[in-house]
């Protein structure tokens, strides 16, 4: 079974039979004027939400049909490797921020200047967050919307422990005693926290708190061996205090929002992206709430406010002027918006923010709130990776994974990390 989404299935079907019936002698075309594929990675909520603006756009563009696909972000990325090496890659795409700059130097993306103005309508964005697009001054991706990582907590567990949260001002030393608190109180078979040691975001955050960072500017590592290593200890060390689950109970887990720790009711705390709230949530009978990443005593703020996703039209589209289209629809429409909600972040239209911040539900609200506090508590937006630093992250997670088997200690795959990190960007 594949991954297309059961409304293009359908079409399928349809546009198969109305092509039976033009052979039996019925007038009539079955094909349409321009047919165009989007993917994107996602969630059930994100999905059905998708495929309702698709059926929208369709409805308001009735020359044009729209094929659509979903995965997990883990099968994404794969799946478009080995579309882009066979020159088959959709013409829309959702993108990822760390892989924008190696997608549009291979040229496998287009530049979207010349369709800003035409098909492309951003004048309601602000220019600085349109600039997170660009790519050596070009406009590869546009901002599909706005997040910062982010500490998911359940929040009916919490009460049921009799546990407070602490101040959104809590530094790693008051999240670990929390953790503690947490655990005196959780039932067997439940931990206090995911084990974040492989999530290349929390890592990021981490470094920036002592001012490093993943990358710098030139497109180098911005860390050291034992930077990683005091990272990876940090999780160790919570491991061995049965704070986070066993190695081989993490290990069942993925990025799938359905999967991950908070949404099996594992933990009481796990780690996302803030557009990710509502989805998690979707997975979860109790409520969520969402709050601020730990920092170091005395530290610099790491988080940061980025883009989501963003939109690209690929190179191999054979329909751009409609590719452009469907994503200013995407973009801008207030009605597929409404749909929409903000389940990717919060949208770069301000007109449209804007109007979905006059009746927010609960997510919205919560997210909102969020938002307000890490406008105070935010860094500059770390520089954009350079090509290879996906297949580093890659191999963060493996690492992370020989580590919690005690196959390499916290020390051993900081130095793996660094030496075949350099190793990568050198070649990429």
């Amino acid at each position: 079974m594949t991954n297309i989404s059961r409304r293009s299935f359908n079409r399928y079907l349809l546009a198969s039979a109305a092509g039976a019936a033009a052979f039996g002698g019925l007038t009539g075309s079955a094909f349409a004027d321009s047919r165009l594929r989007f993917m994107w990675w996602g969630n059930p909520t994100r999905d059905e939400r998708t495929n309702a603006v698709v059926d929208l756009f369709e409805s308001a563009n009735s020359g044009i049909v729209v094929d659509t696909e979903a995965l997990a972000s883990n099968d994404y990325w794969p799946k478009i490797a080995t579309q882009a090496a066979g020159g088959n890659m959709p013409d829309v795409m959702q993108m990822d921020y760390r892989f924008l700059f190696e997608y549009a130097r291979r040229g496998q993306i287009v530049p979207l200047d010349g369709y800003v103005g035409n098909q492309i309508d951003l004048t309601n964005f602000d220019p600085g967050f349109v600039d997170s697009g660009r790519v050596d001054g070009q406009l590869f991706g546009i901002p599909f919307g706005a997040n910062s990582p982010s500490v998911i907590y359940n929040m009916t567990k919490l009460a049921e422990y009799g546990v407070t949260l602490p101040d959104p001002s809590w530094t790693w030393d008051q999240f670990w005693d929390f953790a503690r608190e947490i655990q005196a109180a959780a039932p067997e078979g439940q931990w206090a926290v995911a084990d974040k040691g492989s999530w290349e975001p929390a890592f990021d955050i981490f470094l920036r708190q002592q001012g490093k960072m993943l990358y710098t500017e030139e497109g180098e590592l911005g860390y050291t061996a034992a930077d990683a290593a005091e990272f990876f200890d940090m999780w160790r060390v919570a491991r061995e205090n049965g704070l986070v689950p066993p190695a081989d109970i993490t290990a069942q887990d993925s990025d799938g929002l359905d999967t991950r720790p908070i949404s099996r009711r594992r933990v009481a705390i796990d780690f996302a992206h803030s557009n990710h709230l509502g989805g998690l949530q979707g997975q979860n009978p109790d409520e969520l709430g969402i709050t601020l990443f730990p920092h170091r005593e005395g530290g610099i703020p790491g988080q940061y406010m980025k883009c989501a996703t963003l939109l690209c039209i690929t190179a191999n589209s054979q329909a751009k002027e409609d590719a452009a289209q469907l994503v200013d629809f995407l973009l801008t429409d207030p009605e597929a918006n409404n749909i929409l909600r903000m389940e990717r972040g919060v949208p770069g239209d301000n007109a449209v923010a804007q109007a979905l911040l006059e009746d927010p539900d609960d997510i919205e609200r919560k997210t909102i709130e969020y938002f307000e506090i890490v406008q105070g508590n935010v860094s500059p937006m770390p520089p954009p990776p350079p090509s290879g630093a996906g297949e580093v992250e890659v191999m963060l997670v493996r690492l992370y994974g020989e580590l919690i088997f005690d196959r390499l200690t916290p020390e051993q795959a900081g130095e793996r990390l660094v030496n075949d990190a350099q190793t990568i960007l050198a070649r990429a």
